[in-house]
Parts: structure tokens; sequence; C-alpha cells
């Protein structure tokens, strides 16, 4: 296939070696790039407890949101499948580099940077001329949902891959900026740009373009879905992201290359993304000092706000902002906390009770609790490209199962996730058709994504977990909150039986 280098970088950190690994068009036509790439070189490389980052087929072009990279990973917070794409020149510098992907393998003796220009080298990070992965400080000091910041400006969704580089001793992956990047221009970013700047919610007054992802914010508290009191209570709304950016002088900067800008910077301190505004806000933490001591340590912040909650609740009730603030000396803030999770990983910043597609997605998702593997919310709460009745299991299962084979083949060529408020899989075929030059349609990226997920559900298999781990925790069988009732357990085992079939795991 045209615009990919067929090859990986393999780095071997206990034996301080490295080799390139050669992959045939036939297995990028299969997985394509980025999060499929990920699965597939961590199906091959399991035994070796790999940390694998791809860029997508579309990186080094003009396709507005292109420019993320994807990581993967055996997760140490739950044991099961970590993934997930950020933003920065990580996945450019890589291309340019040579290669698609870097797997890294084994542990160094002592803390040293991965360091790859014409060559690699294990020692001290550049000081400049290199984007760079580093694990956020809180890695360090033994918090297994620990991320990583790229280029100092940039996070991974959700955490761990931070202290992953930890354990094996990994300072920071740096790879030489090139000199010039310029992006290849495509015909087809034209239709994408027009979609784009057609849609309020990405480019609205009111949209991500004006207030980040944390505009999502009223959206969610309009359907009283917040996880205020960790899904027991409403808030009383005063908290949102055009509150907290009033009065202040708003940077707005992107993932290049891309219009929307949606992140912002106040004052020097970055605006949180949706799931964390909302998480850390309900407990009581929406001020700019937690966002930032949050971001700067890398902290996932969903992870970390379950924790707080129930050491309020079930240990001391000491104030949110002490424990935030010296979170180093309460071990038990360090891993997870109060259950609510699927396969480990804590529910995120959607309450299932009010989205019947979102509360499947959850359980459905193969790294654990995540409304972005189906993205069911766009159709069951900002109604696109078709409203459905966000209070019905039925037809959910066809829909969530439609839904993660698309986003997982576009998490493979990986622009934003957020684009696909506005942007169908049509779209970015033709993108895919004339970047290639070979014929792809929606339904072929359909294809690609159920090798995707398939594949991803043989990793986790081999990682024990099994079919009946597709389940959410019991409180939102059994209790009701915010005006929702709680999910009727029949008609949620008989969709997600239905489910299962399709995937063929009956």
């Amino acid at each position: 296939m045209n615009h990919i280098h067929n090859r990986a970088l393999l780095i071997n950190l206990t034996e301080e070696t490295s080799e390139i690994i050669e992959t045939g068009d036939a297995v990028y036509r299969k997985f394509f790039g980025g999060r499929g790439m990920c699965g597939y070189y961590l199906n091959r490389f399991l035994e070796d407890d790999p940390i694998i980052f791809h860029s997508g087929l579309f990186a080094g072009t003009d396709i507005s949101g292109s420019g993320r990279c994807s990581v993967a990973h055996v997760s140490p917070h739950t044991g099961g499948l970590f993934r997930s794409d950020f933003g920065g020149d990580f996945s450019i510098s890589l291309k340019h580099a040579g290669y698609d992907g870097l797997i890294i393998t084994g542990k160094l003796e002592e803390k040293k940077s991965i360091i790859i220009d014409h060559r690699v080298l294990l020692g001290r990070a550049p000081d400049r001329g290199y984007s760079s992965v580093t694990p956020g400080a809180s890695a360090w000091e033994g918090v297994t949902y620990a991320g990583i910041i790229c280029d100092g400006s940039f996070n991974a969704h959700r955490g761990s891959t931070g202290y992953a580089l930890a354990q094996k001793n990994i300072e920071s992956v740096c790879i030489k900026l090139p000199e010039e990047s310029e992006p290849e221009t495509l015909s087809a970013n034209e239709d994408i740009e027009r979609l784009i700047n057609a849609s309020p919610a990405l480019t609205g007054r009111l949209g991500i373009c004006g207030f980040g992802t944390a505009a999502l914010y009223d959206l969610a508290y309009s359907r009283k879905m917040l996880p205020h009191n960790f899904f027991g209570s409403v808030p009383d709304g005063r908290v949102n992201a055009h509150s907290f950016l009033s009065g202040h002088d708003v940077i707005h900067y992107t993932c290049a290359p891309c219009g929307v800008g949606c992140k912002k910077n106040i004052n020097g301190e970055k605006l949180p993304e949706y799931d964390d505004f909302a998480a850390l806000s309900a407990v009581g933490l929406a001020d700019a000092e937690s966002f930032y001591e949050c971001f700067s340590k890398g902290y996932d912040a969903v992870t970390l706000a379950h924790n707080i909650d129930f050491y309020r609740k079930n240990i001391r009730d000491d104030d949110p902002k002490e424990l935030l603030m010296n979170l180093n000396r309460y071990k038990e803030l360090k891993t997870s906390g109060n259950g609510l999770s699927v396969k480990g990983l804590e529910i995120p910043s959607l309450d299932p009770r009010g989205a019947c597609g979102v509360a499947l997605g959850y359980a459905s998702a193969t790294n654990g609790a995540d409304y972005m593997s189906a993205m069911a919310h766009t159709h069951e709460i900002l109604r696109k490209p078709v409203p459905t009745d966000r209070h019905s299991f039925e037809g959910k299962a066809y829909l969530n199962y439609t839904l993660e084979n698309v986003k997982a083949a576009l998490d493979s060529l990986v622009p934003c996730s957020y684009m696909m408020f506005a942007v169908s899989a049509e779209e970015y075929a033709k993108a895919l058709t004339e970047l290639t030059g070979e014929d792809f349609s929606s339904a072929s990226l359909a294809e690609a994504g159920e090798n995707i997920w398939m594949n991803e559900i043989q990793i986790i298999r081999r990682l024990d977990i099994e079919t009946a781990s597709d389940i959410l925790p019991d409180v939102f069988f059994s209790e009701g909150a915010n005006g929702h009732n709680p999910l009727d357990r029949g008609a949620f085992d008989k969709e997600m039986k239905r489910y299962h079939r399709l995937r063929g795991l009956l």
C-alpha cells in the first residue's frame, strides 16, 4: 500500500538492541495502522509485555485531526487491554524517521530515555528538536493509572501508559522532529472540512471549537447523565466550560492538522477534556489548580475521582483538594477504588442509565468501560446522524456492533474521534482511496474494523478476560438516580446476547 513503510522498530531494552520488523501489505489491508496495528503487534509479542506506538494511515496528510498516534499494551492498572491515542508531533516524527510503528520490550536496569534519530540511543533526553512522550510524574510515585504527556501539552485518553513506561525505567521516548513536515494534500479533505465547518457540535459558537471537549458538560447535564456524587445526584449546573472560561484570556491550540482547536489554555494552565472536567467536578475539584495538578502529574482523572470518592465515603472524609495535592501519601488512592468498573476500568463520565446504547457499549468494549469505543452517544445524545431512543435497548446490539467496527477502523486511520460528530465513514473511505490508490468503501472500512475488534478479543481472551466480563456493576440495575430508572437487566441481557451472536461469540 502507498504511504506506509511496511516496518516497525523493535527495541529490546533488556538486551539494549533494536531491529526492524517488516510487515507486508496484506497485514496493513487487514488492520490499516494506528489502533489496528497496535493490536496486531500486541497479539504477536504479548508474552514480551510490549508497549506499542503506531501512526495512522492518514499521518502526514492534511486530513483534519489526523496527526494523532495510537498506543497499546497490557494495562498494569486493569490487567487487561489498554488502547488509546494522543496528539502532538510524535506520529509524524515516527513516520519521518522511517517507521510506521515502535515496539518496546524488556526493561532497563536504570532510568534512561529512548532517543530515535538516524540510530537508536539510550541516554539523557535532548533539550530540543525532538517530539517526546514522557510518563506523568505520578508514574514514578506508584500510581497505576498514570498516563503520558506528549510534547508537554497532549495526553492519551485515560491512563496507565505512563506507569507502564516507568516500570520499564523509561524516562521518555524521543523522536527527532522532521526538518520539513508539509502535509500531503488530499482533495477528499475538502468534503471533510465542509462537514466539520457545518457542525454546530464541532465549530459552532457553543461547540468544541469554542469551549473544548468540556463543551459536552452542559449537554450531559441537560440529560442528567453527569457522574455527580458518582451517579447518585444531579449537580447544580453552575460549573461548566462557559463559566470557567469567562473573563480569562484563552489560548486555543490543536493537534495539527486540525482547524477545530479544541485544546484551551488559560493563564498557562490547560482546560481539561470532558471526562476529566466532569469527573473532577463530581468530587468538588472544579478549579484551575486541580485541573492543572491532574494533567501535569499525568493522572487518569476518571479513576482518580472514583478513588477520591471511595476514600471519602469509606475511609475518611478528608478534603478532596488535600487528597489530590498529597496523593503520594495515600496508598489507597494509587490503585482501583470503588468497584464501579468494567473489566477493571472505572466508569467514565456518562451515566449508563441515561442511554442504553452507552450502557451496552461500556459492557462490550474490549478495553473496559469506554463510551468512545462505540460512540453510541452520537446517536443517543447528540442525535447525529440520526436520533435513536436512548431509553430503550431495542436495536442497540446491531447499532453498537456497527459503530464499534467503524470506530475501530477510523482509530486505525487515526483522525480525532470527535470528527465522527460530523464526518462519516464514507468520506474517510474516499480519502483512503485517494491516498493509497486502492478502492475502499465504508463497507470495507467496517470489515477492517471487525478484524481489529476480533483481534482485540483474542488478546483479552489470552489475558483470561471472558464473555462473562461484558457486564455492568449491579448498582446500575438495582438503583435509579437523577430521574433515571434502574436499567432493565432482562432487556440488557437479551440485547447483550444478540450482540455476542453478531460477534460470533456464542
